[in-house]
């Protein structure tokens, strides 16, 4: 008797493009949690200030710290959720590439591996078969996966320049209203005032320092990232070499793997124009004969 498959009505190579998809966006969400838990506790650390009190008779540097805290332990398992996430898509674009089924026991592991929830999340997004997301014209084979990697280095290129900048407004927004939140409204601390309120002013300056650093950081790895995504993108519209595509793929699968994710709705936005923009970009891969 045939064991049911745990996805019956995908494909094995779907089935695991749908695994990719729907832990990146897990992934993606675990650090918007993480990222509302911070700006709570900067909220926190703002009211506190520009009030003037100690707030809950001191349990606010308390709060706040546990706040962060726990932005960063979901940040720290968004990590893993990341990695499997590429784990699936390398598996899928393969696959897919070379017109050719996945083992049974490798899908069972990537089913057994994956957070909850991530084929359902996968339906809710666009361009949800293989075919759709990628738009191969190409036949199965080589010249199919230079076509896909290619189509997956150009998006990343143009999104991540996107998110870049988008991160980089946010962390330096961050700064400024915690520069006037903070120090444009100090005064010489008094000689009675409590311990608490000393700490409540130090967390206060370090939610607001963690948080803008946090974005800043992002957004520098997501213009980094494209920078490097460009490079593929542009040698594998332009090289016919085997070994020089095979070295493009494997350097793209390793700048993936620690790289910032994109956020959704950018994704959402951009798509169509992006589209339109790689059909006219992939004419240059049938050049290449």
């Amino acid at each position: 008797m045939t064991a049911t498959p745990p996805m019956p009505n995908l494909s094995r190579v779907q089935a695991a493009h749908a695994l990719f998809r729907g832990s990146a966006e897990i992934t993606k969400h675990s650090r918007q949690v993480a990222l509302g838990l911070e700006v709570l506790a900067a909220v926190i650390a703002a009211y506190g200030v520009l009030n003037g009190t100690t707030l809950w008779g001191g349990w606010a540097s308390l709060v706040m710290l546990l706040l962060v805290a726990g932005g960063t332990a979901l940040r720290v398992w968004s990590r893993g959720t990341q990695a499997f996430s590429e784990r699936c898509r390398r598996v899928s674009v393969r696959g897919f590439a070379e017109g050719q089924e996945i083992g049974a026991a490798l899908l069972s592991g990537l089913v057994s591996d994956a957070p909850v929830f991530a084929v359902a999340r996968s339906r809710m997004l666009p361009a949800g078969t293989l075919e759709d997301y990628y738009e191969p014209t190409k036949p199965a084979g080589f010249r199919r996966l230079q076509e896909l990697y290619a189509h997956s280095s150009f998006y990343s290129w143009r999104l991540l320049g996107s998110a870049g900048a988008l991160f980089l407004v946010t962390g330096t927004a961050i700064a400024i209203i915690g520069a006037v939140a903070i120090y444009g409204l100090v005064v010489e601390p008094s000689p009675s005032a409590t311990t608490a309120e000393r700490v409540l002013d130090v967390v206060c300056s370090l939610v607001f320092v963690t948080l803008s650093a946090r974005a800043v950081d992002a957004g520098i790895a997501a213009l980094v990232g494209g920078r490097e995504s460009r490079r593929v993108a542009d040698e594998l519209i332009a090289t016919a070499a085997s070994d020089r595509i095979a070295e493009l793929t494997s350097l793209y699968d390793m700048n993936r793997n620690s790289g910032p994710l994109v956020p959704t709705l950018l994704y959402r936005v951009s798509r169509d124009s992006l589209q339109k923009e790689w059909h006219s970009r992939r004419l240059a891969l049938d050049e290449l004969g």
